[in-house]
């Protein structure tokens, strides 16, 4: 039934078709509620998966939309979580190849076997070869190949890369015949490549084979005004990858993430609403829900005092991890069995966040004091009744 406001559409599931002012008022609140935009606009209209109004994202979807139909090699460059594989997915989806993405993290591939498992290999070539391997360069036959951080490969496999990329060929470690491929390979890296190659450290040929064009990711900080529009797209991610339940954002929480530095970037923001979602258990996100010690005002504060004044990430989250155990406890009067299940966790994960936080009167000296504490607290108060 479409509601007086004439635009949301209330449908009920599981039951009757309902009628009556009740039902009126529901779809009027709802319709009050939820923001609506008109189809086909939005954070993301070309469909890229790079979501933002602002006119650096704007930007980076319009290089994204020139570059994906043709063939040439693109090296995504920005800092660490700016979304660079988002990019180069969108990148392959956009082609119209008809092979697979095939991601490969270079910086996690110990060298001597990165050859093996890019190019491939044959049974006992080497020690521990029980068997023939296919190689991710041959897997992304007819699609795109992602090397990310490219910037931590080694020269001899720059040699051996240049070789493949000017070639199209490969040839599997241990086999004497040559194997034609048709892949485009993406590549990205959060490092200066050009003073790479002024130091000697990566080869200025190999560079002008895989930089024909270079696509540059602005970091959060510089689009600032996308962080509402991403906060409701890693809100929805949450809900339907981990089931965490929907929260209203309040103006003050919003505020606050404005004011963040964001060195992790859009990574960073995402754990932020996860957290943020865990600790307001389908309520409302406020200041005091996110990591960052203190709300819109102690962001302000860091930012007069400096770097130096911030805590790192890990303290931020153990500190928040902290204060929703303890108020759990609180109200739960030290009961461990209620507080774990209003925490939605088992009494054996609750035990270990207390041990490893040190709270609770678990694993720390300073809770075995607070423990007594509120053991002569107890006696005291059953004296005096």
């Amino acid at each position: 039934e479409e509601s007086p406001a004439g635009h949301l559409v209330v449908v009920p599931l599981g039951v009757e078709r309902l009628h009556g002012p009740g039902w009126r008022l529901l779809a009027v609140a709802l319709s009050l509620v939820l923001a609506e935009r008109p189809a086909g606009e939005g954070a993301d209209p070309e469909g890229t998966g790079f979501i933002g109004s602002s006119a650096a994202a704007r930007a980076v979807r319009a290089e994204i939309g020139r570059l994906a139909g043709s063939r040439v090699p693109v090296v995504v460059v920005g800092e660490t979580g700016t979304g660079k594989e988002v990019v180069a997915r969108a990148l392959h989806a956009l082609s119209g190849r008809t092979g697979p993405f095939v991601p490969v993290n270079v910086a996690a591939l110990p060298g001597p076997l990165m050859e093996a498992e890019l190019f491939g290999s044959v049974r006992g070539a080497f020690t521990g070869a029980d068997r023939s391997r296919k190689g991710l360069v041959a897997a992304a036959d007819g699609g795109t190949l992602f090397l990310d951080e490219i910037g931590e490969l080694d020269m001899a496999l720059q040699a051996k890369l240049l070789r493949f990329l000017e070639s199209s060929e490969i040839r599997a470690v241990g086999s004497e015949t040559h194997r034609k491929v048709d892949v485009r390979v993406v590549s990205a890296t959060n490092r200066d490549l050009e003073g790479l190659m002024g130091e000697g450290r990566f080869r200025t040929d190999l560079y002008y084979r895989i930089a024909a064009a270079v696509l540059r990711i602005p970091p959060l900080s510089e689009r600032r005004e996308d962080i509402p529009e991403l906060v409701e797209h890693f809100c929805r991610a949450a809900e339907h990858q981990h089931g965490l339940p929907p929260a209203r954002w309040s103006p003050e929480a919003l505020e606050a993430l404005a004011g963040h530095r964001w060195p992790g970037n859009a990574r960073e923001l995402r754990n932020v609403v996860e957290i943020a979602l865990l600790g307001a258990r389908g309520g409302r996100v406020t200041p005091r829900h996110l990591p960052f010690g203190g709300g819109a005002g102690g962001i302000r504060d860091r930012r007069a005092r400096g770097r130096e004044g911030s805590p790192s990430w890990e303290e931020a989250h153990r500190r928040l991890r902290c204060e929703l155990i303890e108020e759990a406890l609180g109200r739960a009067g030290g009961n461990r069995s209620a507080a774990a299940r209003e925490l939605g966790i088992s009494r054996q994960t609750l035990l270990y966040h207390l041990r490893e936080l040190g709270v609770g009167g678990v694993g720390s000296a300073a809770g075995q004091g607070r423990k007594k504490g509120a053991g002569r607290e107890a006696r005291r108060k059953k004296e005096e009744v």
